[in-house]
């Protein structure tokens, strides 16, 4: 009988709560690079349709 001594088995380990907020973080940095990319976009498209009607 060779009965290891039991390791208890945390719901998160620190290196993945690390993961995790990097992850996160990772997902708001994208989301909000896509964001202003998006406004920009439309920025751009309102000034030249705005450009375009009023004859340049």
């Amino acid at each position: 009988m060779n009965d290891r001594p039991r390791i208890p088995r945390q719901p998160l380990a620190p290196s993945a709560k690390i993961f995790a907020a990097m992850f996160v973080a990772l997902f708001i940095a994208l989301f909000a690079l896509l964001m202003t990319g998006a406004v920009a976009g439309i920025v751009r498209m309102v000034r030249w349709i705005m450009s375009t009607q009023c004859g340049g």
